[in-house]
C-alpha cells in the first residue's frame, strides 16, 4: 500500500508541548504591608497586625482591601497619617511636574519665539 503525501506530512509536524510555568510571587508593594506580617498559624487567608496584636483576615481575593479596612477602623490615627502623608507627597510630585514642564516650555519660547 502506497502512503499519501499528505500522510507522510502529519507525520513530520512537531508537536508544541507547554510546560507549566511557575509564577513568581507578586512584591508585596502595598503600604498596609509595614504594618501587617504573616500568621503565626500559617493561615494563608490570616495576617497579624502588629499594633493590635490581632489575626485579620486578608480575604480570598488576596486584596489588601481589608487590610487596610481593618486600620481605618481600628487604627484611624495611623490611617490619617498615612492619608496626610501620601497627600503631601502627591502635592510634592505635582509640583516637581508643573515645575519641571514650566523650564521646558521656557526653553521652547526662548528657542523659537515665532513660533
Amino acid at each position: 500500500m502506497v502512503a499519501c503525501d499528505k500522510d507522510k506530512e502529519k507525520e513530520n509536524v512537531p508537536i508544541k508541548i507547554s510546560m507549566p510555568t511557575k509564577r513568581k510571587p507578586k512584591a508585596k508593594s502595598s503600604w498596609v504591608w509595614s504594618y501587617f506580617k504573616p500568621s503565626a498559624n500559617g493561615e494563608k487567608t490570616k495576617y497579624f497586625c502588629m499594633p493590635c496584636s490581632q489575626d485579620v483576615h486578608y480575604g480570598w481575593s488576596c486584596s489588601t482591601g481589608m487590610l487596610e479596612h481593618h486600620l481605618r477602623s481600628k487604627h484611624l490615627k495611623l490611617y490619617s497619617d498615612r492619608c496626610a502623608e501620601c497627600a503631601l507627597e502627591k502635592i510634592d510630585r505635582e509640583s516637581k511636574e508643573k515645575t519641571s514642564f514650566q523650564t521646558s516650555f521656557s526653553s521652547f519660547v526662548t528657542a523659537f519665539p515665532n513660533f
